[in-house]
């Protein structure tokens, strides 16, 4: 295998781990939040030469075992590591060790061909959600992999010198040995977050992909708070006792089995001390801390789709952790609350909204954010062609608090398909291509280019979801393109579909796909020139995070545009999009509105509690309501959820933008709370 090829498996491995086992920590049977707890004692005079013999006597032996890419049984290896700081708190020290029996040499070994170990850290560990350090060592070389756009500051302060590493070999291990300069002291008492994993690159193990190993479960440590293990400081005289409890849910609540639930314990005098553990089949928890009183609380919401309640979060249960003794804590009882309705009335207000209308909304958005723990949203309401009033609410960031603005943009996901398709009735106007002609007739679809059906494939039948084809090829079985159908014979949704007319755009035009989105749907629909569909400019400083159970995350933003699910735009852009269709602007003729707006073919579907008919259009989504049609898109997008929408014979319509996971909830609800007797409900994976 080449250096490269074996440099870009291991930045992968870096930024995207896909393991989900459990791994255990020495001193007791603890899952934490990516199911790992580990110890790390003070210690003076280690000195970083690859030789372990100065480490103390009780810096614990963790094993690494978790497997990465599938469940461990190819890895042959052991490996583990022990952790300690230095008692000024500047230094975290690790040491890996890994008896690889077929490890590269180390004298002038390719370093892009060595075995590597990945290591991250989060000193700050903060209980809202704080990204970690990351850093690649392969032999005596260090690769620093923080990620600069991170959503938490901190990650642009490391630096290539921020770690050092030494390699060395005894007993037939290979040891890695790092010491990682902080930039906030450390201290006995408090925890950190910590995680490793071992990659074994070398030809005779390494199959495809190559071997990779971690302390923790989880992907994504990189771009997902919560990833990483709880690694406690230990001060020289502390000692450890067990804790453990259990889950129940309150009576009357019929929830879902608690195994694997997860509970933040925190010690009540020190609140940097905190670990995450995850309950057992049993719904049983356990971890050994330092002496002193802890209290167990829920570590994250949860809702049910159905039922739409969340846990509380404000239950506890709290015990003293004894020296050498197992501790019990009372049973945590898992209390829930159901979704807010004293906004929601018989009449809904979207047709009639005036100033007292405005304070309902705020106070709805208010307590739905709240109960659905939505960190930011923004929402616009449109009347006779004109936005009558916009607001933006919370934070684009829970870790930073910063408050989400005007102009903030959102990952709107699949309402890029109605703007790519205004812009192709555009080009379709202007002659580049025709509606109606069979696509392969100007670039075949080669991945599918073996069913002779594909050839029936028009832009029409793409924009409308009639080709056949998977809204993702990897949600196949076989990771495979398929047809399900003869093309304009059924309906199925297809992110697939827009994906390869925006190949075909590209050709004709001659133009990358952004720069034609720009001219054709973004300059023309009114828009703002901030609009983008890929990661460019300065993106990150005006781009709000998506949020997992309130920590914020990284968005995979492209590289370059995808016509099924990459615009980022804000409330106001959105609005603006209505604005000119409702009045048939933009440079489109009447004729190709007629066209975009006219029912192609059914869904199947009826809003939920309805019988009002789903159709779609040659780009939007159509919805016969007592109201009229109501005509628009909805898209769901690293757990940003969206929605724009207006009822034609109404003159009205509304845009809601969110950036938590539960934000499919808020916006079903503040349909219902602006247009009476609604309650639409949709696949969530019919707009991924």
């Amino acid at each position: 295998m080449s250096g490269n090829r074996v440099r870009s498996h291991i930045k992968c491995s870096v930024n995207a781990i896909c393991g989900l086992m459990v791994g255990a920590s020495a001193l007791g049977a603890a899952y934490a939040e990516n199911g790992a707890i580990g110890y790390a004692p003070p210690a003076s005079g280690i000195v970083l030469d690859g030789d372990l013999s100065d480490w103390p006597d009780n810096a614990v032996r963790h094993p690494i075992e978790t497997g990465v890419f599938d469940d461990g049984s190819g890895w042959r290896d052991e490996a583990f590591f022990r952790a300690a700081y230095d008692p000024s708190g500047e230094y975290l020290y690790l040491a890996v060790e890994v008896a690889d029996e077929s490890s590269v040499s180390l004298p002038g070994s390719n370093l892009a061909a060595e075995d590597a170990v990945a290591i991250f850290v989060d000193a700050d560990h903060s209980w809202q959600g704080s990204a970690s350090w990351a850093f690649l060592g392969e032999m005596d070389a260090v690769l620093n992999m923080s990620d600069e756009k991170s959503w938490d500051p901190q990650t642009g302060r490391a630096t290539d010198e921020s770690a050092e590493l030494k390699v060395g070999e005894a007993d037939g291990q290979r040891i890695y040995e790092w010491r990682i300069k902080l930039d906030q002291p450390v201290r006995a008492g408090m925890s950190i977050g910590f995680d490793v994993i071992v990659i074994d690159a070398d030809e005779e193990s390494l199959g495809h992909p190559p071997g990779f190993i971690g302390w923790g479960r989880f992907s994504s440590k990189t771009d997902r708070a919560g990833r990483l293990g709880d690694l406690v400081l230990l001060g020289k005289r502390d000692r450890v006792g067990t804790l453990t409890g259990d889950l129940a849910w309150g009576e009357g609540v019929d929830g879902p089995d608690l195994g694997g639930y997860r509970v933040r314990i925190r010690n009540r005098r020190n609140p940097d001390l905190w670990v995450t553990a995850a309950a057992d089949e049993k719904g049983t928890y356990t971890v050994d801390l330092p002496v002193g009183s802890y209290c167990v609380t829920p570590a994250f919401y949860l809702y049910s789709f159905e039922k739409e309640y969340r846990i509380d979060n404000d239950v506890q249960a709290c015990a003293r952790v004894r020296r050498n003794r197992e501790t019990t804590a009372p049973t945590l009882v898992k209390t829930v609350s159901p979704a807010p309705d004293h906004h929601i009335k018989e009449s809904g207000v979207l047709f009639s909204f005036d100033r007292s209308d405005q304070r309902r909304l705020d106070a709805f958005m208010k307590d739905h954010m709240d109960h659905f723990t939505i960190p930011g949203a923004g929402v616009a309401i449109i009347r006779d062609g004109e936005i009558v009033y916009r607001q933006e609410y919370g934070v684009a960031n829970w870790l930073t608090g910063a408050p989400v603005r005007p102009e903030h943009l959102f990952d709107v996901g699949s309402i890029t398909k109605p703007v790519f398709a205004f812009a192709v009735m555009r080009l379709v106007e202007q002659g580049v291509l025709d509606l109606d002609r069979p696509l392969y007739e100007y670039m075949p679809f080669e991945d599918i280019a073996g069913d002779e059906r594909s050839k029936l494939f028009t832009a029409r039948y793409v924009l409308s979801h009639q080709t056949g084809l998977p809204n993702w090829r990897w949600q196949n079985d076989n990771g495979q393109l398929d047809l399900q159908f003869t093309p304009g014979e059924g309906y199925r949704y297809s992110g697939e579909g827009y994906d390869y007319l925006g190949r075909v755009v590209e050709k004709l035009t001659g133009e990358k796909l952004e720069d034609v989105l720009m001219r054709e749907a973004v300059g023309t629909l009114g828009m703002s020139p901030s609009v983008r569909f890929s990661e460019r400019d300065n993106w990150h400083d005006v781009f709000v995070n998506g949020h997992e159970d309130l920590r914020a995350h990284l968005s995979e933003t492209p590289d370059e545009a995808h016509a099924a699910y990459s615009m980022m735009a804000s409330a106001s852009d959105l609005a603006q999009v209505l604005i000119t269709w409702m009045n048939r602007g933009g440079g489109l003729s009447d004729e190709g509105y007629a066209t975009m707006f006219e029912a192609q073919v059914e869904t199947g579907e009826t809003a939920r509690g309805t019988a009002w008919k789903r159709s779609h259009g040659v780009g939007p989504q159509i919805i016969e309501t007592p109201y009229g049609r109501a005509i628009g898109h909805g898209g769901l997008n690293w757990s940003q959820v969206s929605l724009m929408e207006f009822y034609e014979d109404q003159n009205a319509g509304f845009v809601i933008v969110t950036n938590g996971d539960d934000g499919l909830k808020v916006r079903e609800a503040l349909r219902r709370f602006l247009v009476a007797g609604t309650d639409h409900s949709v696949d969530p994976e019919s707009e991924e």
